[in-house]
């Protein structure tokens, strides 16, 4: 998805499973990156506590992250495994702004389509938004995995719904 990754930067991938400790080394990374990508109108605080926190520790919910070679998280994405746990849909997935457009995201969610096959997840259904380019950066990247391209009737002129075989 995206442009060609440049400079040779080879992001790492990396599950997350939720302890105290750990969240205390990637909640301010997290909140910045949530702050970016969804928190508009509100404050750093607001959203580090409010926002992040809840479903990070949320064990229902598989998390990926995105580092830099430093190991500093740049992005990360959420998947919600059904109650029939042979699909899951994407909650969230957000990168730093000056990583978008690099074609980091197909890392991440190649190392959380594999994360998801592991559990017997066979179908994967996302929202992507239409106005930035991002649902036709989907729909060209799964391409002929897409097996459902429709809007959810609330927010049709905005997103696209799509389920994906994984």
């Amino acid at each position: 998805m995206g442009k060609e990754i440049r400079d040779g930067f080879q992001p790492i991938t990396r599950l997350f499973v939720y302890t105290p400790e750990l969240w205390t080394k990637i909640a301010d990374a997290v909140a910045r990156i949530d702050l970016c990508a969804f928190g508009e109108g509100s404050s750093f605080e607001q959203v580090k506590e409010n926002f992040s926190h809840p479903n990070f520790r949320d064990a229902s919910l598989l998390t990926v992250l995105l580092c830099d070679e430093t190991g500093l998280v740049i992005g990360y994405s959420q998947a919600e495994q059904s109650w029939t746990k042979v699909s899951a849909r994407i909650v969230r997935t957000a990168l730093v702004y000056e990583y978008q457009g690099k074609g980091l995201v197909g890392d991440l969610m190649n190392r959380m389509e594999m994360e998801l096959k592991t559990k017997g997840v066979e179908t994967l259904t996302r929202k992507a938004r239409i106005k930035n380019g991002y649902a036709e950066a989907i729909r060209r990247h799964y391409s002929n995995r897409v097996i459902g391209d429709y809007t959810d009737g609330i927010r049709s002129d905005t997103e696209r719904c799509f389920v994906i075989k994984i």
